[in-house]
């Protein structure tokens, strides 16, 4: 993988400030299920305790020295995981999230992962259309959100 991924809880102060940048960045947060604005005490804390947190991994994907997003895994267990992904909102690059996508993939068959899921807002097309390139299909949904799923036995590994 041409990829490096940089657990949260190893971030410079410098690294964890941009993270929380970008996903206080109003085009990040209003594709957010809580798009509210993060307030840096609270993401230093949260990413202090993700040191000790084995159900939840936050990841800086760094690509060729430029840090192109964020990619993580929440509610794991032995076999399945939720996902979630955001880019640099500075990049103006395409494919960025099927880069992150990969990473996600690299990351849960590492971990023997069988299953993924996903919560996404309905009008996030753009989201929408990368999911279904990586299999991901709908089984559930309410006035917000479409919840999806992918078995990772589906030709994900790559």
């Amino acid at each position: 993988m041409d990829l490096t991924l940089i657990p949260f809880y190893r971030l410079s102060l410098e690294e964890m400030n941009e993270v929380l940048t970008w996903r206080n960045n109003i085009f990040v947060r209003q594709q957010m299920c809580d798009s509210s604005i993060i307030p840096i005490e609270n993401h230093l804390n949260f990413i202090e305790n993700l040191k000790s947190d084995t159900k939840n991994e936050y990841y800086l994907v760094v690509k060729n020295k430029c840090k192109i997003g964020v990619i993580y895994l929440t509610e794991i267990n032995s076999t399945n995981a939720e996902l979630g992904l955001y880019k640099n909102p500075n990049l103006k690059k395409e494919k960025v999230g099927q880069q992150l996508m990969k990473a996600i993939f690299y990351i849960a068959h590492q971990k023997n992962l069988h299953d993924l899921t996903l919560k996404v807002l309905k009008n996030n097309e753009k989201a929408l259309a990368l999911y279904s390139k990586f299999y991901f299909k709908i089984y559930k949904q309410d006035n917000d959100f479409l919840y999806m799923n992918a078995m990772l036995n589906n030709g994900l590994k790559d």
